[in-house]
């Protein structure tokens, strides 16, 4: 096929590197940051005519304001690409490329469908999530499967009192062991449980 879009993939990206490296290099960052990214350059009657890649580092997803939108001949709200330029201190002023001229092939998982997460930001979130739910459910049993209860009223000489009758209920109360135990509740208070269940939490 004589299209320019299959010559570019399959030949040559550029003149600066052939298409197995421009793969291998757009792969690895897909795969490992979720995202990779090359600029789409044109000739004259907008045809494509090289890929540029651009670390994904650099880039980062907005949306056009008024200005942004009729500097780059894009509607407002129209997808752009900030790409910061390179310089000594890896900084600099941002540039904007419209999302037509930009090939960005983000991976599988993504949070908003734009943007793109890798395979180590996936696993860390996943895993941090699977400890995080280890711990719930760990304080959750060890409280016999019952969330906290509130004794209204009461008639507490001070704060201590109180503060001394709610460590007392709770070492009578907490784990397994002590499921089902006949409460004492102070004279003139009342009890109230919350109906939560483990799926709630």
């Amino acid at each position: 096929l004589d299209q320019p879009v299959q010559r570019l993939i399959h030949s040559s990206p550029n003149d600066e590197m052939g298409s197995m490296m421009w793969r291998s290099t757009k792969i690895r960052q897909q795969v490992n940051a979720g995202n990779c990214f090359s600029e789409i350059e044109r000739d004259q009657l907008r045809r494509p005519v090289a890929l540029w890649p651009i670390h994904y580092s650099r880039v980062h997803p907005c949306r056009a304001n008024e200005d942004l939108a009729r500097e780059n001949g894009v509607r407002m709200g129209a997808l752009l690409w900030e790409v910061r330029t390179a310089d000594i201190d890896g900084n600099g002023d941002p540039h904007y490329i419209p999302d037509r001229d930009m090939l960005h092939i983000p991976s599988m998982v993504s949070d908003n469908g734009i943007w793109g997460k890798g395979v180590i930001e996936n696993a860390r979130e996943s895993i941090g999530f699977g400890i995080a739910t280890e711990k719930q459910g760990a304080s959750f049993m060890k409280n016999s499967a019952r969330p906290s209860v509130v004794i209204k009223g009461g008639n507490f000489r001070d704060k201590g009192a109180r503060e001394y009758y709610r460590q007392s209920w709770i070492e009578a109360h907490s784990g397994s062991a002590n499921n089902g135990l006949l409460a004492v509740l102070p004279q003139g208070a009342e009890l109230d449980t919350f109906s939560f269940s483990p799926e709630d939490w």
